[in-house]
């Protein structure tokens, strides 16, 4: 899964430079970023679709506490010749001021999880998300990062057996490719769902919040702890 745009339209001209991605909110709240992953492509829009508190300072994206980390759901809007491509996508936000310690090294484990999805590659799609860019901007003071993930945030499933077994089994295939999560609970903060497509493996469930991934270390007693929280 590739996010790759030709946003120009006949008779229509675009002056960003290749590799821009705009982030739109609304209210003229427009941000411009730079894709890390496709640095040629076309410029290209996102328009956030779950924002309708925006109007409240403490939630802006730059400078309300509340917003300043956040998970949103944006409508990729894309062209491809004369067919236009669009869909539904999940952007993880993380905006810092530069002069805030605490707040820098949120970017720095948003990294450390963008580098932990590149290397789970083979697990995407199947295991965790699809990572389809991770993208960034400086505004002012404020430094924004960004992943852009296939869409989840789908209900888990309701029945409380089915929902523990699913749990289970995408835990015992993320260890099966030799890592351990690192911060599974006994909630299910660390799981979310897709919406299932015809051709989709019949577990929706997928591991989110990676940053703390990492290897399996010969008999780390962690796998059984974390096998055990998955199953609550």
């Amino acid at each position: 899964m590739v996010l790759t745009s030709k946003h120009a339209v006949v008779g229509d001209e675009d002056h960003r430079p290749r590799g821009t991605i705009t982030i739109r909110f609304g209210d003229g709240m427009n941000y411009n970023f730079t894709s890390t992953h496709h640095p040629n492509m076309i410029p290209t829009d996102i328009y956030m679709t779950d924002v309708i508190d925006q109007v409240d300072p403490c939630r802006h994206p730059l400078y309300g506490h509340k917003g300043r980390k956040r998970v949103y759901i944006g409508w990729h809007h894309k062209k491809q010749g004369w067919h236009t491509l669009e869909g539904y996508i999940a952007v993880k936000w993380v905006a810092a001021w530069k002069d805030i310690p605490t707040q820098t090294q949120d970017i720095l484990k948003l990294q450390a999880e963008r580098d932990n999805y590149a290397r789970l590659k083979r697990l995407q799609g199947r295991v965790i998300p699809w990572l389809l860019d991770y993208i960034t901007g400086v505004f002012g003071d404020v430094m924004v990062a960004c992943m852009i993930l296939e869409r989840c945030g789908s209900e888990l499933p309701r029945d409380l057996a089915q929902r523990k077994e699913r749990k289970r089994d995408i835990t015992e295939r993320f260890h099966a490719s030799g890592w351990l999560h690192g911060s599974i609970g006994i909630s299910d903060e660390n799981f979310t769902a897709i919406d299932r497509q015809d051709g989709d493996p019949l577990n929706p469930v997928r591991l989110v919040s990676l940053a703390l991934a990492r290897r399996i270390d010969g008999d780390d007693t962690s796998r059984d702890e974390e096998l055990s929280r998955a199953s609550q």
